[in-house]
């Protein structure tokens, strides 16, 4: 009786090794997306509240332009005035982690501040909405989410009295 000496790995060990592997790369990537969404989540809270606190700062520093009839006031107005750091670029076209504007931020006749960020994912928005719930001015419908097509929504959130909203603010 011969016996054959085995050389190199055979066709089930090989398969094995590759499938081991996918699973890890299956796993890693979707850690990888939930901790990329956790992360942007957090820039966009970060980002929201320091707009608040600007508009608040900017209410303060200004009373007779935070009553009366709504003031649309612009995004790059804030960073020009040094209200919010410059960083965030002039036109605000990069200040939301997904690469959208922040849109219409602004003083109504009651003092609410307003803020917009379009084009955020759905998961996101919801996350994002949640973590703010507690600084809106209206828990269930002025931080919200609205007109998801594709994936992505529209994120808006009334926060109240500019005047008042600093302190209800989480994590400032």
């Amino acid at each position: 009786m011969k016996r054959f000496l085995q050389r190199g790995i055979g066709l089930l060990e090989l398969m094995l090794s590759l499938a081991i592997i996918a699973i890890l790369l299956i796993m890693a990537t979707r850690y990888y997306q939930t901790t990329k969404q956790s992360q942007e989540v957090n820039d966009a809270v970060q980002l929201v509240n320091s707009v608040v606190a600007a508009m608040t700062n900017y209410v303060t520093d200004h009373p007779d332009q935070g009553t009366g009839s709504s003031n649309i006031i612009p995004f790059s107005s804030f960073i020009g005035w040094g209200y919010l750091p410059s960083a965030l670029g002039s036109t605000g076209s990069t200040a939301s982690p997904w690469g959208t504007s922040v849109g219409s931020i602004y003083v109504n006749s009651t003092g609410a501040t307003y803020v917009t960020i379009e084009k955020v994912p759905s998961g996101a928005c919801q996350q994002l909405a949640g973590r703010l719930a507690t600084s809106c001015q209206d828990t269930t419908t002025d931080c919200s989410c609205s007109d998801p097509s594709g994936g992505v929504s529209t994120y808006t959130g009334n926060f109240g009295a500019a005047s008042a909203s600093a302190a209800s603010i989480p994590g400032s």
